[in-house]
């Protein structure tokens, strides 16, 4: 009983603070006099990822994981090549490298791979951005946008 009233104590908590997180958002927007379309733009999308952050599954990341920090490299480097190598043998040239350069391909998989999780509806990168990485979409779905100068294209999750 009691670990049954600690969650409800917990969600409640937790759904107060979500609305009050809401009421500071839109006495924010109304006192910077921003335009009613764009406050409720910005109201669906903080809405809908509160949603998906509550009701989805779980993503767990290797920042998640406290006791992941102390392990050898050894260890750690051979967990990150399990991690990532899958994704990346998805492209033919990472695929390649595999085969004939295993050494290099673990050393990008524990030196240049980090893995990160999006919302639906979040922006991953946009029309004119520079390009400091590649990203590999290992689950979900995305749409792509081709921009032209001055459009919006980008890639939404």
């Amino acid at each position: 009983v009691s670990q049954i009233t600690n969650s409800m104590t917990s969600l409640t908590k937790m759904s107060y603070e979500r609305r009050q997180q809401k009421d500071v958002l839109t006495r924010y927007m109304k006192a910077k006099g921003i335009s009613v379309q764009l406050r409720s733009d910005i109201g669906m999308w903080v809405s809908s990822k509160s949603r998906v952050t509550t009701t989805s599954r779980r993503i767990y990341q290797e920042a998640d994981v406290a006791s992941l920090r102390d392990l050898p490299f050894a260890l750690i480097t051979q967990l990150r090549a399990e991690v990532h190598l899958p994704a990346l043998e998805v492209h033919c040239l990472f695929a390649y490298l595999s085969h004939k350069d295993p050494e290099t391909i673990v050393r990008i998989c524990n030196e240049a791979m980090t893995d990160g999780t999006l919302g639906a509806g979040e922006e991953l990168f946009h029309f004119g951005a520079k390009c400091t990485r590649m990203y590999f979409v290992a689950g979900g779905t995305a749409n792509y946008t081709i921009g032209l100068s001055g459009d919006q294209g980008g890639i939404l999750v």
